[in-house]
């Protein structure tokens, strides 16, 4: 029961897949917009294909902002897992997309 609780709260839903690269989606009950490329740069996070990500509450302040850089990093260790949930969804993103640019 808790392992499927843990599913809902960290759980990625209402994806869409926008123009220039972004996506949004919400995480638990969080919504995030991503600027994902197909290849890793340096300027993502953590090196990889995200350059930027904000998120926030609904309707509240950003919570997390990376702009090429933290410009509001993750406070705690649930913030930092739904980075990571976030962060492993948009690597897939491109997943047999990649072969055809």
């Amino acid at each position: 029961m808790e392992e499927c609780l843990e599913d809902a709260r960290y759980g990625i839903s209402q994806v869409k897949f926008m123009d220039n690269n972004w996506i949004s989606g919400k995480v638990g009950n969080l919504r995030f917009q991503a600027k994902v490329y197909a290849e890793a740069s340096e300027f993502g996070i953590n090196s990889g294909n995200v350059s930027k990500l904000t998120v926030r509450q609904e309707y509240g302040p950003i919570a997390i902002n990376y702009d090429r850089g933290w410009d509001v990093k993750p406070k705690n260790v649930e913030e930092e897992k739904i980075i990571d949930t976030i962060l492993d969804f948009c690597s897939h993103a491109y997943d047999g997309i990649k072969d055809f640019m």
